[in-house]
C-alpha cells in the first residue's frame, strides 16, 4: 500500500488503469519519496507493447489517462519509468520487493 499525506493509495487500481492505456503490456505502482521527503507520491513502472517507445510525450499521456480517473491523492505525482520487465513471482504476482532496483537502473 502506498500512504500519501496518511490517504491509502491501493497500487492494484492504478496497475488496472494502466494497462487500459493502448500500447501498456504490463505495469506496476510503487511509492517513491517525494522531493521534501515528507511522504510518498504514486509511480508507475511501464513496460510497452513491441514497436512502441518510451518517451516523455507518452508518459505524460499515461500519467495523464491515470489521472484523469482517479481521485487527487491517488495521482501519478512520481510520473511514470519504462522498464523491460515487470518482475512477477511463479504464481503471476507482481514482486514488489523488487520494484525499487528497477528505477536505480
Amino acid at each position: 500500500m502506498i500512504l500519501h499525506h496518511g490517504q491509502p493509495v491501493p497500487p492494484a487500481e492504478l496497475e488496472s488503469i494502466l494497462i487500459q492505456y493502448p500500447g501498456v503490456a504490463d505495469a506496476a505502482a510503487l511509492g517513491v519519496a517525494n522531493e521534501a521527503g515528507d511522504t510518498h507520491v504514486p509511480r508507475a513502472l511501464v513496460t510497452l507493447r513491441p514497436g512502441i517507445e518510451g518517451n516523455d510525450e507518452l508518459a505524460q499521456k499515461i500519467v495523464a489517462h491515470v489521472d484523469e480517473r482517479v481521485s487527487d491523492s491517488r495521482r501519478l505525482r512520481g510520473g511514470v519509468a519504462f522498464v523491460t520487465e515487470i518482475p512477477r513471482l511463479a504464481i503471476g504476482k507482481i514482486c514488489r520487493d523488487k520494484l525499487p532496483q528497477l528505477l536505480s537502473k
